[in-house]
This record gives structure tokens, sequence and C-alpha cells, in this order.
């Protein structure tokens, strides 16, 4: 709900100000009931710097930095993919694994820097090679246990249409539907807690 309402008040601000080239950054923290408020309101702010040496009008939330526009792609795919949960079209238990396939595939880019210590230049050789092959083992996730493309339940189709159109950009990962796509899961995963 927040962050939504944060990018209802990022719209409400930017039509207002919109001749005067204002843009506004955010940054959101979740916390539980019973967590002191305290902390979350400090990884807020946390957030909010993020957001700002990132760039204006950008929002930190959900493990991500991203312009606004990007974060309402986010919370739409995120809300798909909890009401493909919700109709018991999709596994939740899918969700952290793309979700962890995204982050080894980003550490495919990960460059070994001169002089770093022979330990880590190995661990960061080994993410790259981990990162390399994510594609492939997004591939096997996904045929072996997403529905059938010619499945009955036309929600069943369209989940796997949507994961065959994950896997066909999974490569490039510049596309913003890739780029966004560890926040959508994110706020799917946040979305259905408690569902299984």
């Amino acid at each position: 709900v927040m962050i939504k309402y944060a990018g209802h008040v990022h719209g409400l601000v930017s039509k207002e100000f919109e001749t005067e080239n204002l843009t506004i950054s955010g940054g959101i923290a979740f916390f539980k009931p019973n967590s002191p408020v305290l902390h979350a309101v400090h990884q807020a702010s946390d957030a909010l710097d993020l957001a700002k040496e990132s760039g204006r009008n950008r929002c930190a939330a959900l493990g991500a930095v991203l312009e606004w526009p990007e974060l309402e792609h986010a919370l739409g795919t995120g809300t798909r993919l909890a009401d493909w949960v919700d109709a018991r079209a999709m596994n939740r238990g899918w969700l952290p694994t793309m979700l962890k396939l995204c982050t080894e595939r980003r550490e495919a880019w990960l460059s070994v820097p001169e002089g770093l210590d022979p330990a880590k230049a190995r661990d960061l050789r080994l993410k790259r090679q981990r990162g390399m092959l994510a594609s492939s083992r997004l591939d096997y996730h996904i045929v072996r246990n997403y529905p059938k493309p010619n499945d009955r339940d036309e929600s069943k189709r369209e989940v796997r249409q949507w994961a065959d159109a994950v896997l066909s950009e999974f490569d490039d990962w510049k596309p913003d539907a890739i780029r966004v796509l560890p926040a959508a899961l994110r706020y799917a995963l946040t979305a259905t807690r408690g569902e299984e």
C-alpha cells in the first residue's frame, strides 16, 4: 500500500510542479508489525539517500533503485504475479527461485579488478560463471515446473507465456521488463506472504 501511495504522491507532485522542474525521490522500507518502527525509519532514510545518490526522481524500494515509471512497472508485474499465486495458477515457491536466478544473472557482469586478493578474485570469477549459467537454469526451471504452454486453464497459459517472455529477454538484461524483475518478484513475495 505504501509503495503505491508513494507513486501517487510522486504523480501529484510531478503534475503540480511540472513547470518548475521539481522532482521527488523516495525511500521505502518494510517492517514487521511488532518490530521497532525506528529501525524501519532508519532503513527508509538510508533508502532515500541511496535514491538521491542514484540520480533525480527515483525511489529506492524492494531492493532496487528505480525511476518512478520503472517502479510502477515493477508493481504492475508484481501484482499480476501475486494474482496468479492467489488464483493457484502459479506456485509461490517459483518466485524465490526466479529471484535467485536474477541475482545470479546480474553477477555475470561483475568485473575482476586488477590486483584483487586471489581468493576474492576467484570468488568473483565463480559468481560470473554462475551468472552465465543462470539462463540455462531458468529454462530448466520453467520447463520442469511451470504450466505447459497448452494448459487448459487460461491463467496458467498466461503464466507460462509470461515466463517464456522473461526467459527470451533474460540474457539481454537491458529491457525494463527484465531490469525491474527482481523488484517485481520481491513485491509479489511480500504480497503473498502467508499464502503457503
